[in-house]
């Protein structure tokens, strides 16, 4: 390397040396020469021993500069290389890079942004997700005004939006968009807001199913099972008893005293109250005491269960030869559809001269939805024969409060009680939609236009009217009717 000329050399001046002594010349103590004026040169090292700085024509840096991992380093063009830094002012950049992060002229990317060192404080913000540790999101206007608010309720995922004090709150989808709901909406409280208002008025409204409300329908209990277009009443518990099931066959004598009781399981097709029940039956002898017909809930085995739905006693009496005997229930019982109940017969007779004997078959099994139990110790051990029944008859009337089918055949609730049509199959025990004013399907063979009737056939709607008339709308097509109570 040639040898750098210094022009113009300076006045040298001892210099006492001070503390460091890192830029003592080597075989000098006590003093050191110290430059006083210009110096030009176009390369140099300044320092002494393993560390000192070295310059040249484009940058000037420290002997042990290793770009992106030692030493410093400025240049001429601008650009600067340094470890950790310490600025008391500002510092003003287009754009740069600290850490993770790129930051331009107005993005900053990359990373994590997170406001708290906790994990559960604060906001985080990643590529994927904005997570916020807090009960509430505020908003407010350029000039400083709250405007809204989003709170975290107690309840997991529900949120409160407010707009601000006596405003409405507007939620709004781009031009030609949709706002899309994913999951059922439903008011803060109940019978407390309006959907719309005599102002705002909604313009169409498209549904696939029925409009369940207290102006529109009804979801009610089905005390058997509807279709869609069924036409229903509302049961008063008033209509006389009929019978719901019934086991005709069998001869076979059952002793029936002390501890010997009988009983027959069985299952109703509709929902009923249980007004009656007539077993065969006679007396051997001269009975004393009572006999009870109680109705029971079943176990698994057929045995019963729980406390007595419904009951009568009376006096140990009856026919000497096998006929049916009446009891009508002092508690009537509320049974459900095609769920097992058993019938249960005993007498506190304890003499087996002095008897009952309650009807039965043997063999064939000649109920189906029922079998024979029978005990000889008062109830505590049931054998159950599914190959034999008991003689009995079972009377129910429409149970209160439950929806049956309409029947224009009576003169009646059947007939006078519709409150409409089901706007869906229900099961018997299963409350379902029922459609009481608009627009329903389910019928066959009407003429548009025209009105539509109340039908012999139970549940059924017809374009003529039937034993007794009753009006329930017109029909839209062959098969929808608008119900109309006024026509």
């Amino acid at each position: 390397m040639a040898q750098e000329i210094i022009t113009n050399f300076p006045e040298l001046l001892d210099v006492p040396i001070e503390g460091d002594s890192s830029f003592q010349p080597t075989g000098t103590t006590g003093f050191a020469k110290e430059f006083r004026g210009d110096v030009y040169t176009s390369r140099g090292r300044f320092g002494n021993g393993s560390a000192y700085i070295d310059i040249s024509a484009t940058e000037i840096k420290s002997n042990n500069f290793v770009s992106g991992s030692l030493g410093w380093r400025i240049k001429y063009n601008g650009d600067v290389e340094f470890n950790d830094g310490i600025f008391r002012g500002d510092i003003t950049a287009a754009t740069g890079t600290i850490g993770g992060f790129t930051i331009t002229a107005t993005t900053l990317t990359g990373g994590i942004i997170q406001t708290s060192a906790s994990t559960n404080e604060g906001v985080k913000m990643t590529s994927t997700s904005l997570d916020i540790y807090g009960e509430k999101i505020l908003f407010y206007d350029t000039g400083g005004t709250q405007r809204g608010s989003m709170i975290a309720t107690a309840t997991p995922n529900v949120f409160q939006i407010s707009g601000q004090s006596g405003a409405s709150l507007r939620l709004q989808a781009g031009a030609g968009e949709d706002i899309v709901v994913l999951d059922t909406v439903h008011p803060f409280q109940t019978d407390t807001y309006d959907l719309g208002s005599s102002a705002l008025k909604w313009k169409d409204l498209y549904l696939s199913g029925s409009i369940i409300s207290g102006g529109s329908g009804i979801s009610l209990e089905a005390g058997e099972d509807l279709v869609l277009g069924n036409a229903v009443y509302i049961s008063t518990g008033g209509l006389s008893d009929s019978k719901a099931t019934e086991n005709t066959t069998g001869a076979v004598a059952v002793s029936i005293y002390g501890a010997r009781w009988g009983g027959q399981t069985f299952q109703i097709p509709t929902e009923g109250t249980v007004v009656k029940v007539e077993l065969k039956t006679r007396t051997q002898g001269t009975p004393t005491g009572d006999m009870a017909v109680n109705i029971y809930a079943t176990d698994g085995n057929g045995a019963p269960t729980g406390a007595s739905l419904g009951e009568r006693i009376e006096a140990a009496d009856g026919p000497s030869v096998f006929g049916l005997y009446t009891f009508t229930l002092d508690t009537q019982a509320d049974l459900d559809a095609n769920t097992t109940y058993i019938i249960v017969f005993k007498v506190t007779t304890t003499s087996s001269g002095n008897r009952l004997e309650w009807a039965a078959e043997n063999s064939g099994d000649s109920y189906a939805e029922g079998s024979l139990n029978y005990t000889t110790d008062s109830g505590s051990n049931w054998s159950l024969d599914t190959a034999a029944d008991f003689v009995f008859n079972v009377f129910t009337k429409p149970r209160a409060g439950r929806l049956y089918k309409t029947d224009a055949s009576f003169v009646d609730e059947r007939i006078t009680g519709f409150i409409g049509i089901a706007g869906e199959s229900i099961t018997a025990g299963v409350n379902g939609s029922i459609v009481a004013a608009g627009l329903v399907a389910g019928a066959s063979g009407l003429t548009v236009g025209a009105k539509v009737y109340l039908s012999d056939t139970p549940g059924a709607v017809s374009a003529s009217a039937g034993s007794n008339s009753k009006t329930v709308g017109l029909a839209y097509s062959a098969t929808e009717v608008i119900i109309n109570y006024s026509i």
